[in-house]
Parts: C-alpha cells; sequence; structure tokens
C-alpha cells in the first residue's frame, strides 16, 4: 500500500472516532511531530473519513500543516471501516510495556529526558533509587511555608491518609501523599506502582 500526500481540506473528522483526545495529548501530538515529523500515516477512506489517526490530525490542523501522509482504503464495506477504526485503537491496548528495557533506554538518554509523552520528572523517578523515589514523590503536592504566609505559625503536614478538609479544620497543611498500589497484569504479574498526586501519573516500582 503506497502512502498519499493529501490536503487536510479534503479530510474528514470521524463522528463516530471511540478515542478521546485531550488537550495535553494534542500538545503532545504537536511536540512529536515538531521533533520527528509525522511518522505514521493517517487511514482514510476514499472520501477522506477519518478511520485512524484523529488525534494526529487535530495536532496538525491546530499547527497550520496543509497536508499529511495517508493510507487510502477504497474498498471497504461500512461495517469493516467500523471494525478498522475499533480495531486500530484496541490492539495497541493490548501491550505491556517492558519497565525493565524503558529503564535502560532512559538511562541511555542521561540528561536529555525532553520526550514527547512523557514528563521529565517522570523519566527522572524510572532511574532514580527507591529512596530518591519516594523523597521526590512525596514532595509533591506539598505547600512550602514561603508560600503560605498565612499559615507559617503552623506548618504541620497532613496526615497520611487524611483528607485535605480534616486537615484544614485542624489548621494544618494538607498534601496530596502518593498512595502505593498493586494490581494485576494481563498476563498475571503482579505490578506495584504509585501515582503522583503532582500530575496523575502512573510510576511503576
Amino acid at each position: 500500500m503506497q502512502t498519499v500526500v493529501k490536503q487536510l481540506s479534503e479530510l474528514t473528522r470521524n463522528p463516530k472516532n471511540i478515542r478521546k483526545h485531550s488537550d495535553k495529548q494534542i500538545e503532545e501530538y504537536i511536540r512529536s511531530v515538531q521533533m520527528f515529523g509525522q511518522t505514521r500515516p493517517m487511514v482514510v477512506d476514499e472520501n477522506g473519513l477519518i478511520l485512524a489517526g484523529n488525534g494526529l490530525y487535530d495536532a496538525l490542523t491546530r499547527m497550520g500543516v496543509e497536508t499529511a501522509d495517508c493510507y487510502v482504503f477504497d474498498n471497504l464495506t461500512p461495517s469493516q471501516k467500523d471494525k478498522l477504526m475499533l480495531a486500530d485503537n484496541k490492539v495497541f491496548e493490548l501491550g505491556i510495556s517492558d519497565l525493565d528495557t524503558i529503564e535502560e533506554v532512559v538511562r541511555g538518554l542521561g540528561d536529555d529526558l525532553d520526550v514527547p509523552g512523557y514528563d521529565d520528572h517522570v523519566l527522572e523517578l524510572i532511574t532514580a533509587t527507591v529512596a530518591e523515589a519516594t523523597r521526590a514523590v512525596t514532595e509533591y503536592g506539598k505547600i512550602e511555608p514561603a508560600s503560605e504566609p498565612e499559615r507559617q505559625e503552623k506548618p504541620i503536614q497532613a496526615s497520611y491518609g487524611e483528607t485535605a478538609e480534616q486537615a484544614q479544620a485542624k489548621g494544618e497543611i494538607p498534601y496530596a501523599p502518593a498512595e502505593q498500589k498493586v494490581e494485576q497484569t494481563p498476563t498475571g504479574v503482579e505490578e506495584r506502582y504509585i501515582v503522583c498526586p503532582h500530575c496523575g501519573e502512573k510510576i511503576c516500582l
């Protein structure tokens, strides 16, 4: 199948697209395109309806780009088009990240941790020691006394598991602690992780 360059004005965003794209994701798409260019073609039908690549379309449109590389399917039934869209979104979700390889790759990047889709602080935590990671994560969400002068007379942090309302009722300074969690992956492997209260990123331990 050949890649065809098409005008974005000729393409139509799929109203049945099952994937919702947040502003954050579109921003990361834009960062990726700016850094590497368009790395994969969009998939469209003979009428320019996007079957795969709606998020990329949104990013390119926001960037003011006029053209994009596309695969054109002109022999699919309406049912096959819907199935292609469903499969494109679901099959990707079935993959499991190889955390050891990710750590190896991140270590190889050294200090250059500007990677679209990742928070550089999260990448730093991947290669940090357990003590460094614990210290860094528990610092997220704390309110420093200097930023809350009216509370400097009692700079006490909220207890682990205590709600912000409970802490405020006692005059304490609340922050969101990082909670460790354990869950089973689809392959039955136990995965231990924490959810960063600063950015919501899932950080595997």
